[in-house]
């Protein structure tokens, strides 16, 4: 069968929609900011899994702010201390102190989903962020769509698991009553859709209007399938 110019016109909108849905994700885990709890910030800087990537983009390493605070309120004069106590606390309480990226919601997403490690979410949650970010990009003009179709596929694949399946429980639920709780079904479909498109384009390709077509002259569809018809 060969890929008419419809069929390229649909693997087209197959990597627009995928990539660009790939893409604002992880720029939204890489760039964006989300707020973290004092528990959660101490499940991931338990073995300073955290103090590494974010300080490469200019984001402070949790590291150091804890010994940072416990120098500054050691060396404070102790009638200030006294005088000024509860009012720093509440001030302190309201400060965005917990404002990271939200890569590392995701990294203690994993970790609670039953990854062995805050290391081994946070390094697995990065890698995610990145193939999004790039990954997306690249699909959406159509370059190496095979490779970044699988890596999709994974990536998808890996979150449909520790999200909708481990940590949302969703299939612990009678599937009737999924509509009820529309983030974590919307969540369920978003991932399975997605793997599908991937799945679409690891078979067929990025089409004619794509790079890879421009840059390497690669069919569409699969030869084989030509010569099956003939």
């Amino acid at each position: 069968m060969r890929c008419s110019t419809s069929c390229g016109l649909l693997l087209f909108l197959t990597r627009l929609v995928l990539g660009s849905a790939l893409f604002l994700a992880g720029w939204h885990l890489v760039f964006g900011t989300t707020t973290l709890t004092t528990e959660e910030l101490g499940v991931l800087d338990s073995t300073q899994a955290v103090a590494v990537v974010p300080a490469v983009l200019g984001q402070p390493a949790l590291a150091s702010s804890a010994p940072t605070a416990a120098v500054a309120s050691s060396t404070a004069p102790a009638v200030d201390s006294k005088a000024t106590d509860e009012p720093r606390s509440s001030e302190e309480s309201s400060e965005p102190s917990a404002k990271r990226r939200p890569v590392l919601r995701l990294a203690f997403t994993l970790h609670q989903g039953g990854l062995a490690s805050p290391e081994a979410s946070t390094g697995i949650a990065w890698a995610v962020a990145l193939v999004e970010l790039i990954g997306g990009a690249l699909l959406i003009i159509g370059l190496l769509t095979r490779l970044w179709g699988t890596l999709a596929i994974i990536v998808l694949g890996g979150l449909f698991w520790y999200q909708s399946v481990q940590s949302g429980g969703m299939f612990d639920v009678n599937p009737l009553h999924w509509a009820a709780d529309p983030q974590s079904f919307a969540l369920l479909y978003a991932q399975l859709g997605g793997m599908v498109l991937g799945l679409t384009l690891l078979r067929f390709g990025g089409g004619k209007l794509s790079m890879d077509q421009f840059l390497f002259g690669r069919p569409a569809m699969d030869p084989k399938s030509d010569a099956d018809e003939v």
